[in-house]
């Protein structure tokens, strides 16, 4: 889509993850409840329909998939509850103050470490009340 390619060269863009695999898979995290923790802990976030462009959507789709494919066991009220998703955390701010970076979305390594470990609890949360997600809506305005 965008020619982007890794480190190595290699760009997935254009080729399959799996040959007879549907086109997208959903992303199994309680995503409302992640969101509405993160930001009850002064943490910015919110919801994109996208894992990104590169190894990012590869990496998801192959998981999800494998999850998918594999999975025997059933629990919860809506079917699989195994959490499979993706979260992207902002670059780290010496890193968004380069000049090529400028308008980048930054945040601290502690910031970022504190929510990684709120989107566990929440996920953790979500699993002993077997839901999938809480039922409100999460206020957004990222367009991605």
């Amino acid at each position: 889509r965008y020619g982007v390619k890794d480190e190595a060269g290699y760009a997935p863009q254009g080729t399959k993850v799996v040959d007879d695999g549907p086109a997208a898979y959903f992303s199994t995290l309680p995503l409302r409840r992640i969101v509405t923790e993160l930001r009850a802990c002064g943490i910015p976030a919110d919801i994109s329909d996208s894992a990104g462009t590169l190894m990012c959507n590869h990496l998801m789709y192959g998981s999800l998939h494998h999850v998918n494919s594999t999975t025997k066991a059933r629990v919860g009220k809506q079917g699989v509850v195994i959490p499979v998703g993706w979260i992207h955390l902002p670059a780290l701010p010496a890193m968004a103050a380069k000049e090529e970076n400028l308008g980048m979305p930054s945040m601290t390594a502690e910031l970022s470490t504190q929510a990684v470990l709120t989107a566990i609890q929440a996920i953790a949360k979500d699993l002993q009340s077997g839901n999938i997600d809480i039922d409100i809506p999460v206020k957004s305005r990222l367009l991605v």
